[in-house]
């Protein structure tokens, strides 16, 4: 499958406390820097996921689009374990939730240096794999195109509806041509 169906939403960072995109950046600043994951990676996979809404019809709740579903997976059980909050927390609090998305991240990132990959901040494409695995998609070659759309934001930079990603150096050369 070439494409990945993204829920094309145009609202804002929106739940009950109707935050804003600065409020939401803000979060995604502080949570990059407590678990030391990127936080335009945490920006793109959050816009790629809910263009950075807390409650998204069709099933996906969260800002960071954490799920428990067995067509998918279960990293909002891990993200809520990872930073000792109970799931419910992650599902009404956009901050919270942006914390277990970097908890989970970075727990991923650290199997993967242990699996002898090298993921680094320096590079953000080395992050494909631990974009792909925090996806939850089953199939590699959907995952892949899923990590391959989300550093696509990053290369090319996001300005729509108040969100803002600023361009970031990425080098989509490494994915397959059967990804692009």
């Amino acid at each position: 499958m070439k494409n990945i169906l993204i829920l094309n939403v145009m609202f804002l960072c929106t739940t009950a406390y109707a935050q804003t995109p600065a409020e939401c950046d803000s979060y995604f600043q502080s949570a990059a820097s407590e678990f030391n994951v990127p936080a335009s990676v945490l920006e793109a996979i959050g816009y790629i996921e809910t263009h950075w809404i807390q409650d998204v019809a069709g099933g996906t709740r969260g800002v960071m689009g954490l799920r428990n579903d067995s067509r998918f997976s279960y990293n909002l059980d891990s993200a809520a374990n990872l930073i000792g909050k109970p799931v419910d927390t992650l599902l009404d609090n956009p901050y919270q939730n942006i914390r277990g998305a970097a908890a989970y991240l970075s727990d991923l990132r650290d199997q993967a240096n242990r699996d002898s990959t090298v993921v680094t901040s320096a590079d953000l494409t080395s992050w494909w794999v631990v974009i792909a695995k925090y996806s939850g998609i089953p199939q590699p070659g959907i995952a892949m195109d899923f990590a391959y759309h989300t550093l696509e934001e990053l290369q090319t930079g996001v300005n729509n509806n108040g969100i803002k990603i600023p361009k970031e150096t990425i080098d989509l050369s490494r994915f397959p041509d059967t990804v692009k």
